[in-house]
Formats: structure tokens, sequence, C-alpha cells
């Protein structure tokens, strides 16, 4: 129990968390860095556009840039975080928010229609020795740009912003993985616990021990019916060993349960084989074992409903006899016909009649073929 199951839950859970997490640090990562390049890029463009819209249509900005608008510039930048450049259309820097050091500092290779987003990613034509996030804006001047707004944020703080966000994401990720482990806790103690005593009690029914008692199983469920029903069949069989005692019926012997590969040796041993159904359950099960025993070409005594499958098949084949469930006269009467014909040739036709049935009507390839015939009607 603790290798099929147990083991493989856990397997899947500690899977669950790795599979989870890894897709959490590949999707988030990259999602949440797009996401802040593009929000940030749309903040900073937007920004730019505002302020070139300040200066449009005024051809004496160039030649008149007073302390006034430079300072105004500076506190922009200071507050977006961000470094503010006003360039010419040649693009000459005549402006620079940190300090004016850049000012009358040509851009090299400055051309703005280049690209067609309307944010760059890089160190912005050499101009910066780390990555920034870059957006232009045009000033124009009767609807022709006479320069440019340029704002550039530092790459580092979007990498910070991201690191931040992703932190929160892994802390919930962690969170809900040891959440998780309620659905372990549950399993444990509500499934694998009562099936690993449910196996348990079956290894000792199968050596005998059918006094043993399933004592965990005290809850109203699948489980616990199991459970259940496990203490009912060891404690009606216990009743039928004791009974066998108390009236010497040396003729009956309980056997431990035999393994798979030991069944051939179990039909053949027998003379006649029961196969039996409870009243009322006509329609819905069937006793499989009838097809073991007329393979084994071996007589059958059915103790079950008429209209039944396995009677129906009992009475076309010939293979044995078949009485009511509940009526003990003719069921005695059909144990002491078996008894006084054991080693008649009779019996052995029925076991042949059930084998020749077999082999003509239920084989693997005979029931495909029926399966194959009514799916085609349909």
């Amino acid at each position: 129990m603790l290798r099929s199951i147990y083991s493989k839950f856990i397997l899947g859970y500690i899977l669950f968390g790795l599979i989870g997490f890894i897709t959490v640090a590949i999707f988030s990562q990259k999602m949440t860095y797009d996401y802040l390049v593009r929000q940030n890029s749309d903040k900073l463009y937007d920004e730019a556009m505002l302020m070139a819209a300040t200066y449009e249509d005024n051809n004496f900005f160039f030649t008149d840039i007073n302390a006034a608008a430079s300072r105004d510039i500076s506190m922009v930048a200071n507050f977006i975080n961000a470094r503010i450049w006003v360039t010419d259309r040649s693009g000459r820097i005549v402006l620079d928010s940190d300090s004016g050091s850049l000012n009358n500092i040509n851009i090299t290779g400055f051309d703005p229609a280049s690209d067609p987003a309307h944010y760059r990613i890089g160190t912005y034509y050499g101009m910066f020795s780390e990555e920034m996030l870059s957006v232009e804006a045009p000033i124009n001047y009767n609807y022709a740009p006479i320069g440019y707004i340029l704002i550039h944020y530092p790459m580092r703080s979007v990498v910070s912003s991201t690191n931040e966000i992703l932190n929160i994401v892994y802390l919930s990720a962690v969170i809900i993985f040891l959440l998780a482990l309620i659905i372990l806790v549950v399993f444990t103690f509500y499934v694998y616990i009562p099936l690993r005593d449910i196996t348990f009690a079956a290894r000792e029914y199968a050596a005998g021990h059918l006094d043993y008692k399933i004592r965990t199983i005290n809850r109203h469920d699948e489980v616990s019916y199991l459970g259940d029903t496990l203490n009912y069949m060891a404690s009606e069989l216990e009743d039928m060993e004791k009974y066998k005692r108390d009236n010497n019926l040396d003729n009956i012997v309980f056997i431990p349960y035999q393994a798979k590969e030991d069944l051939v040796y179990s039909l053949n041993a027998a003379d006649v084989h029961f196969v039996v159904n409870a009243k009322g359950i006509k329609g819905v099960s069937v006793p499989s074992k009838i097809y073991g025993v007329m393979a084994a070409a071996k007589p059958v005594l059915g103790i079950l409903e008429e209209g039944t499958e396995a009677r129906m098949i009992i009475e076309e084949s010939g293979c044995g006899k078949v009485a009511d469930p509940g009526d003990y006269n003719a069921i005695t009467e059909t144990i002491q016909y078996y008894i006084d014909n054991k080693d008649s040739l009779e019996l052995v036709d029925m076991g042949n009649a059930g084998r020749s049935y077999l082999e003509a009507h239920l084989t693997k390839g005979t029931s495909l073929d029926k399966y194959a015939e009514v799916l085609s009607t349909l």
C-alpha cells in the first residue's frame, strides 16, 4: 500500500509544487516584466507628450530656455525618477534635467523615426552606461517637429519592481503549496490509513483469521462502507465455520484465499460448483465465476432467479441444474441429485456441454463480434 498509493500521492504533491513553482517562475516573470515595461512606457510617453504640448508652436523655446523652464523639467524628472532631455531636431541636447551636464552635446545617429514603437530599451545611442527605457515626444511648430522631449527611465527600476512583485507571487505560491498539505492530511487520515487497515484485514481473512475486525472504520463514507462490508463478510464466514464445528460437519472444508495462478487447480478440484446470486439483484449482477467453471468443464449447481443471465446460460447450455434462491427444498433435492450421480457420465456430459457452449458463444472473439454488430446499428 505504501509503495502503490501513498508514495504516488506524495510524489504527485511534490510534482505539483515543483511544476507549479517552475510555471510561476517562468511565466510570471516574463508577464510581470512585460507588463511593467508597457505600463512605465505608457506613463512616460504621456508625460513626454504633455510636456511637448506645453512648448508647441513656440519657435523661440530653444533660444529662450529660462531658469524657470529648466527648474520645471528638473522637478518633473525627480518626481518620476527619470532623466529628461530636450533636444533640437538634429539631436543636440539643449536641456538636461541632470544639472545640464549634457547640454549642447549631440546624440550620434539620432533618428526618432527609426523605431515605430513609442519606446526603446537600451543605452540610447550609447549615451548611457546602463539600459534605459526611453520615450520620445516631438515638439511641433506649424505641424513640423522642431525638437523632442526625451525621457529616460532606468531599467534597473523596472527589474527591481518586477522582483518585488515576483516575491509576492512566490510567497503566495508557497502558501498555496502549504495549504495543499491539507489535502494530503485529509487523504492520509480519511483514505490511506483506512485502506491500509482494510488491506491488512483482507490478508488476515485470506489467512483464515476471520475473527479480525476493522476497528478504524467509523465514518459514513464509501471507505467506511467497504470496511463494514468486509467485517460483515468475515462475520458471516466465521458464523458458518462455527456452525460447521458445532454440528460436526466434517465433510465441509474452508480453505484460505488461493492465488490466481492456482485457480485452475481450485476449479478442477470440485465435482460440482455452486453459482449463487441473492434474490432481488436480477439484472444488476452476474456471478462471473460461471465462465471459469464452464471453461473447466465442470457441472454447475445454480441458485439463481429465473430470467437472470447466468441461469439462462445454464439452462440453454445444459451445463447444470438450477433452483430459485430461498427454495431450500429444491436446493436440497438438487444437491442430492449431484450426490447420487457423483461418478456418472451424465455429470461429465454436463461439464462438457458447458465447455462447448463457452467455446461457441462466449469467447473473446465472439463477444467482440457481437459488440461490433450492435455498435454498427447505432
